[in-house]
């Protein structure tokens, strides 16, 4: 999968996330012909929904400083957010946006601890609610067929999870010397976690410790075992995806999913942890 980042216009927020992350709205509107003003609204939560994803993220990370104007302009994207969503949502389905939100601001203020990596993906889908009110919204408005709403929240349910899986498997480095809990860490047997924590704050990338988890993930192989479920998450993603009539999505799902194997190297050997170099 690649992100189709526009240099010549840095603020394309669109152009900072993989394309299914955003065009499953497209081919609601082509397939399932929403009225326009719902469209409309769904495009304006959809779209605040991935610049909050990516300013929360680089705020908590400390990748940005939260000066007064960064706050300010999310507290703007938040309203926006929030009032684009009411606008779009079925009035019988309005309260289900706000136990959305609300199940969003949980997880994401929930401390990790030691999860399986089932339980990683369950709060994955929590933190992914505010990507999924607008297509699920717009899906309900147009059908009476709650299955059709349904499939399509399982759908971008399952690529959500895809990409937390693959962005976790790019950042393991940076992630393990920072001494995050991501999907590496989880898939790890309880007792060799520890490996993991061992490498906080160690940037040598020949140091023991780095070596010490390295031949852990190579004996477990953990990154061949997530890269697997990256690409069975978007092939359940794209069945999703055929059941709500969506097949032009579908078969964009199931494209990113055929190179997973090559791209990740899974039938060889998994990617060496120890001896790269740390990218900040």
């Amino acid at each position: 999968m690649r992100f189709s980042r526009n240099p010549a216009n840095p603020f394309d927020v669109l152009s900072y996330f993989y394309s299914p992350s955003w065009s499953l709205l497209y081919w609601i509107s082509v397939t399932l012909r929403p009225d326009a003003r719902a469209l409309e609204s769904a495009m304006r939560a959809k779209g605040m929904a991935l610049l909050l994803h990516a300013l929360d993220n680089h705020l908590v990370d400390g990748q940005q400083t939260p000066t007064h104007l960064l706050l300010q302009l999310r507290t703007a994207a938040w309203t926006r957010f929030a009032a684009a969503a009411r606008r779009v949502a079925p009035a019988d389905s309005a309260d289900g946006v706000e136990q959305r939100i609300d199940r969003y601001f949980r997880a994401i203020g929930a401390e990790p601890g030691d999860q399986t990596l089932e339980q990683y993906l369950e709060q994955t889908d929590s933190e992914g609610l505010t990507w999924i009110i607008a297509p699920e919204s717009l899906a309900r408005c147009v059908t009476e067929e709650s299955r059709v709403a349904d499939s399509v929240a399982a759908s971008l349910t399952g690529f959500i999870r895809a990409f937390r899986l693959l962005d976790d498997i790019h950042d393991l480095v940076p992630d393990a010397v920072a001494g995050k809990n991501t999907a590496v860490r989880s898939a790890l047997p309880t007792e060799e976690r520890i490996l993991w924590d061992a490498c906080r704050g160690v940037s040598a990338s020949r140091a023991q410790p780095r070596q010490d988890l390295d031949r852990c993930l190579q004996a477990r192989r953990i990154l061949p075992h997530l890269a697997g479920r990256v690409r069975t998450e978007l092939e359940h993603a794209a069945d999703h995806a055929r059941e709500a009539g969506l097949d032009g999505y579908a078969e964009m799902l199931a494209e990113h999913a055929r190179p997973i194997a090559e791209l990740l190297a899974v039938d060889s050997s998994a990617p060496s942890f120890a001896h790269e170099e740390q990218k900040v």
